[in-house]
C-alpha cells in the first residue's frame, strides 16, 4: 500500500462520524455537525469531499449517504471495532494465539477482560467462580490447563444442582483431573448429566456457561490463569459452539 492509499484510508476512517450522521438522512450541515460532534466548517469540508467521492449525495433537504457510502461506513466501523477489540483483548493475547479467535476481535470490543492484580491475587478465580455459580442449564468447554480447586468445586456444585456438563480435555489432563477429583460423572446427582471426551490437540481454551462465553489464557510458567475474556456476543458464542463441536467430533468419549 503506497502513501496515497494510506492517506485515503485514514481520511475514510476520519469521515466515519460524518457518514454515520447522514445514515438516516437527508440532514443539513448544522445537524451533521451536531451529530458528528464537529464544527460546521469541518462538516462543510467533509460533506463536500464525501460528495465528490460519491459517498454522499445532496438533496433539497440535505445530505444522505449513498449505497457505496453505506458500505464504506460498515467497513470502517468493523475496522474500528476490530482495533478496539484487539486493544481490549491485549492481556489475553499474551497467552492465546488462535487465528480464528484473533479474527473475531471485533466481537470482543465490549468484552470483560480480567487479568491479575497484585492487590487482588485471586481476581480471575473469583470472577470465574461467579460465572460458574450463575449457570443454570448447561456448561461446556475444552481446556488443557487445570483450574483451581475452588473452580472445580463450583463446577461440581452446579452438577449436583442438575446442570449438564460437556467437557473436552487432553488425555494427560483428564488423567490428572480424575486422579485429583475422581470421574466427573461421580459428582452429578440423578438430575445432572456429564459427557467427557479426550483429544490431545485443542486449538483454544474456552468454556460456555449458559449464554456466557469465557476464553481462557493459561500462564504456563506459573501454572495459573493469566487472563480471561468474558462475552455474550452471539457470533462469538456461535464460533465457540462450532469450535467445540469440531474438536469433539474428532475426540474419544471416556465418560
Amino acid at each position: 500500500m503506497d502513501a496515497t492509499a494510506v492517506d485515503d484510508t485514514v481520511a475514510l476512517l476520519s469521515w466515519g462520524p460524518i457518514l454515520e450522521a447522514c445514515h438516516d438522512g437527508p440532514v443539513d450541515r448544522s445537524e451533521i455537525a451536531e451529530r458528528a460532534g464537529c464544527s460546521r466548517s469541518t462538516a462543510y469540508r467533509a460533506t463536500t469531499d464525501l460528495r465528490e467521492e460519491g459517498l454522499l449525495e445532496r438533496t433539497d433537504r440535505g445530505y444522505r449517504i449513498t449505497g457505496e457510502g453505506a458500505a464504506v461506513l460498515a467497513q470502517s466501523q468493523q475496522f474500528v471495532a476490530g482495533v478496539e477489540g484487539t486493544a481490549r483483548l491485549q492481556p489475553l493475547l499474551e497467552y492465546v494465539d488462535n487465528p480464528a479467535f484473533v479474527d473475531l476481535a471485533a466481537r470482543f470490543a465490549d468484552a470483560e477482560v480480567v487479568a491479575p492484580l497484585e492487590s487482588v491475587p485471586y481476581r480471575i478465580e473469583n470472577r470465574m467462580q461467579s460465572v460458574i455459580e450463575g449457570t443454570r442449564e448447561r456448561m461446556f468447554g475444552m481446556t488443557d490447563g487445570l483450574g483451581s480447586p475452588a473452580l472445580a468445586e463450583a463446577m461440581f456444585d452446579r452438577l449436583r444442582s442438575g446442570v449438564t456438563v460437556d467437557w473436552l480435555l487432553p488425555r494427560e489432563m483428564y488423567d490428572q483431573f480424575t486422579a485429583a477429583y475422581g470421574p466427573l460423572s461421580t459428582h452429578a446427582d440423578d438430575g445432572g448429566a456429564t459427557t467427557v471426551f479426550v483429544h490431545d490437540e485443542l486449538p483454544v481454551n474456552l468454556a460456555v456457561y449458559d449464554e456466557t462465553l469465557v476464553v481462557l489464557g493459561f500462564d504456563r510458567e506459573r501454572g495459573v490463569l493469566g487472563a480471561v475474556a468474558i462475552a455474550d456476543d452471539p457470533v462469538a458464542l456461535q464460533w465457540s459452539q462450532e469450535t467445540f463441536e469440531a474438536c469433539r467430533g474428532a475426540a474419544e468419549r471416556v465418560e
